[in-house]
């Protein structure tokens, strides 16, 4: 009995911490050791204790207990294919199946990336067609963007309307989240420019895009009420990379970063300042770049650019007013004429003596 009692505690407690392969190894090793100390302490010694029951007890324990564990593990598989096969690559799923200790449902503070991504005027977009061919243009361009998402490691968060919500650090923690998510953003900037000749093809209109991304600590996990839940991320620098996507028509781009994810980059991706901006909910200014295809470091038109930034934000107005000409006359491009605006205001009215540079976007 008490042979049956220490072989039943071992096995459950060797099966709960370990894989199939290795309780059946364990289970095995339990009933040889159970063999060998019953013919070694009893049977040459003289006595006889009868060990069917106490092996079969063993065996029926190991079958149990594996049965069980086989239904919890598959239990958790089918969450996690169920809660991220749609908002993740099939190989990070795969990863997180293979070690599920990774995955915390639970809320907790991480250093992540989040991006914002929007059609620009789809109000107008969708005026031109029947629900029909809506449903079609929206159904190819949302399985396009969210292939190059997934394919760079992140993380369908959401669709809303015709924007979408990715993140790159979570579930599985990734020390190259920021980097990941510009060359993403880089990607499907290009993928939108091949898009609009296939849509102009079939009828359909064309499309511009912008996108907006922050890095920083952020609230990720289950959220939600307690009948309806998303695993999804929270927090003030969310509500950063937002802004920073509406702030793309402001400026004339079509990917905004902050000063966070650029540190991030290490060098690996080419930015060029567009402005220091106070955006809406926040008093702290913050510096935003916008990430470029080239990398080309001194390229005369970026050159100019950086100490055109240096200038304005010297107060040096009349050069920085030089420069934008030149720039302008060479490329025209809105990012330039809204530049040229401020410093030809700026020379008629300075601005006060305590300008910091930066331009404060509290309306948008």
């Amino acid at each position: 009995f008490s042979l049956i009692i220490v072989g039943g505690i071992l096995l459950s407690l060797l099966l709960a911490r370990s894989g199939p392969l290795m309780g059946a190894f364990g289970a095995l090793a339990i009933l040889l050791l159970a063999i060998c100390g019953n013919y070694l302490l009893l049977f040459k010694n003289g006595s006889i204790v009868g060990l069917t029951y106490p092996l079969l007890t063993i065996i029926l324990i190991w079958l149990l207990v594996t049965l069980v564990n086989y239904f919890l593990v598959e239990r958790q598989r089918q969450f996690v294919q169920g809660a991220f096969g749609h908002y993740l690559a099939p190989q990070v799923v795969e990863q997180l199946l293979q070690n599920p200790q990774q995955l915390s449902l639970a809320g907790q503070e991480k250093q992540l990336t989040v991006m914002f991504c929007d059609i620009r005027n789809f109000t107008s977009i969708s005026e031109t067609m029947d629900s029909v061919a809506l449903a079609d243009f929206m159904n190819r361009y949302l399985t396009v963007m969210s292939r190059l998402i997934m394919d760079g490691r992140g993380m369908i968060d959401k669709f809303i309307g015709d924007a979408v919500m990715a993140l790159w650090g979570a579930p599985l923690d990734d020390e190259q989240h920021a980097l990941q998510a510009v060359k993403s953003a880089l990607l499907m900037q290009a993928r939108t420019t091949q898009l609009q000749d296939y849509f102009l093809l079939v009828g359909l209109p064309e499309i511009n895009i912008g996108i907006g991304i922050n890095s920083g600590p952020m609230r990720v996990g289950n959220f939600g009420s307690e009948q309806l839940f998303d695993y999804t991320v929270i927090g003030d620098q969310v509500n950063l990379a937002s802004r920073l996507e509406g702030l793309c028509k402001v400026y004339g781009t079509k990917i905004l970063i902050s000063a966070a994810t650029r540190e991030q980059l290490q060098g690996q991706i080419l930015c060029r300042p567009i402005d220091l901006v106070r955006v809406k909910g926040k008093q702290q200014p913050v510096e935003i770049f916008e990430p470029l295809q080239t990398a080309v470091t001194n390229d005369p038109e970026l050159v100019q650019w950086q100490q055109m930034i240096k200038d304005y934000r010297l107060r040096n107005f009349a050069a920085a007013k030089k420069d934008l000409i030149a720039l302008n006359s060479k490329s025209p491009q809105p990012l330039y004429q809204l530049y040229l605006q401020r410093v030809e205001q700026f020379l008629l009215e300075p601005p006060p003596a305590d300008w910091d540079g930066c331009f404060s976007h509290q309306s948008k």
